[in-house]
């Protein structure tokens, strides 16, 4: 767990110091190697096969060590150069015993913290080990790859490596070898006489058009995943974490961008209600205010966008109580990986501005005039059967107008909060009755003449007459406590 949570923050210079997030960049790569003997009976099992069987030859130096596993280079008799992935012995009974803290662990913060309800964070937390379980099976990952791969198809200057299904298992990865380097260990691009920011923009504009296009796109593009290669193109490796958005949440994230380029709070506001699931007492004009502050801070004239508007549009999200999906928080968790890579590619790219275009760009091809014909005929084919079924409709209403039948229903306690609300001020009733009838009781037993003496002049109706009137006082005055403390 802090391993991935390192490799996090290592993208995220705006969160950590420089000094930290550089240290941090080594458990992209550089995690602490198991020997030979350790992992070559995991490879064995995984290929079912001996090792010499299946490659001409095989490195046992590894190339590259991650929190699961380790990445080895070899050489299939057909000649092929390949990377090998072995997933590291044991590891999964531990990420198992770990997520089973964290999931407790955010169970507990719900329960007993106001934060925890706010953000959902044991949804967050159930998400987060879902995503990290799918990592533990290789063969999800070789399948994220062909589907990363198919969508990338076409895109000049992005490679993705060709998967090898046939010697692949849930602890054991074949792909295509690369020859290039992690961006973690190049560093600066521009020293090796490339441009930066012509990188940085395909890779966002890649990532950015396989989300809204409904494509599988790469959910982890950290600095370690991302290969220079010597003809100046990159290489997209290691797709144990993908996503994928439906039709409506690709439609939504289109209007994000929409909002964004057209400095939009409302539609900002309308297309985060439309992809995500929001609290019944969530105020949509207090929405759509911190929207617009969240544009006139980030957006302003003279304002650099970054990838801190990414977090601070998450923040707004959160404390409105808005529960976001899954698919679309991995699309926010890769933006916000991406950032960091972006910034090491070209340092100061500014992010809202290349979002900006890729809106641009499809609001100018929605509007070109053969899209404008065909977006009519589709809206109105989607429309067509409402529209025939709108004269039975109405017909139906006229004639229960007509009847005097149409009537009218209003769901009450229809919200946890007025529900909440209710049992709150039953409850401030049910003690404060109690109190004052403990009371009245107690006071006429301390009146009556008791006949049976405990000490001196003390009788048991004396006893209890004053116990209960201390009982009734407490009774009382926790209604008032309450009462005061809410005021205040």
């Amino acid at each position: 767990m802090f391993v991935k949570f390192g490799q996090l923050l290592a993208t995220r210079p705006d969160l950590v110091t420089p000094e930290v997030a550089d240290e941090l960049a080594n458990l992209h790569q550089d995690v602490g190697s198991e020997p030979r003997s350790v992992m070559e009976p995991v490879l064995v099992a995984g290929l079912g096969s001996p090792v010499e069987s299946v490659f001409a030859s095989f490195e046992w130096e590894p190339i590259g060590s991650a929190s699961i596993g380790q990445a080895y280079e070899a050489t299939l008799h057909s000649g092929e150069a390949v990377v090998v992935k072995v997933q590291r012995p044991g590891v999964a009974e531990i990420v198992h015993q770990d997520l089973e803290i964290v999931t407790r662990l955010a169970q507990s913060a719900e329960k007993r913290t106001s934060w925890g309800r706010q953000y959902g964070i044991a949804a967050i937390s159930q998400e987060f080990a879902a995503n990290l379980r799918g990592e533990l099976d290789y063969g999800i990952e070789v399948r994220n790859g062909r589907e990363i791969g198919a969508a990338l198809a076409g895109v000049d200057g992005i490679q993705v490596p060709d998967m090898h299904p046939e010697l692949s298992s849930s602890q054991v990865l074949v792909m295509d070898r690369m020859n290039g380097e992690p961006l973690s260990r190049v560093g600066s691009v521009e020293a090796l006489g490339w441009d930066g920011r012509a990188m940085a923009d395909l890779l966002f504009q890649a990532e950015v058009q396989s989300m809204v296009s409904g494509e599988t796109f790469h959910a982890d593009p950290h600095p370690g995943n991302v290969m220079v290669l010597p003809d100046g193109s990159l290489g997209l490796i290691d797709f144990g974490s993908a996503g994928r958005l439906d039709a409506f949440e690709q439609a939504a994230v289109s209007d994000i961008l929409m909002a964004l380029y057209l400095r939009d709070p409302t539609l900002l506001r309308e297309a985060a209600i439309e992809v995500a699931s929001v609290r019944s007492d969530a105020d949509p004009i207090q929405l759509e205010r911190a929207f617009a502050r969240l544009m006139a801070q980030h957006l302003g004239p003279g304002s650099v966008p970054s990838e801190a508007m990414l977090t601070d549009f998450l923040g707004i999200v959160f404390r409105f109580g808005m529960t976001l999906p899954a698919s679309v928080t991995a699309m926010f968790r890769a933006l916000g990986t991406l950032a960091g890579t972006l910034e090491q590619l070209s340092p100061g790219l500014p992010l809202i501005d290349a979002a900006q275009e890729i809106a641009s760009d499809r609001i100018s091809t929605m509007f070109e005039t053969d899209n404008v014909g065909e977006l009519v005929k589709t809206e109105f084919i989607r429309l067509a059967p409402l529209l025939q079924r709108a004269p039975r409709h109405l017909d139906r209403i006229a004639g229960q107008l007509e009847r005097g039948e149409l009537t009218g229903r209003v769901s009450l306690f229809s919200t946890p909060a007025d529900v909440q609300l209710v049992t709150r001020l039953v409850n401030r009733f049910v003690l404060a009755f109690l109190g004052a009838t403990l009371g009245v009781v107690s006071t006429l037993l301390l009146r009556s003449d008791g006949t049976l003496v405990l000490f001196d002049t003390v009788t048991l109706l004396d006893v209890l007459g004053y116990l209960g009137l201390v009982g009734g006082a407490i009774l009382v005055m926790r209604v008032i406590l309450e009462i005061v403390q809410e005021d205040v």
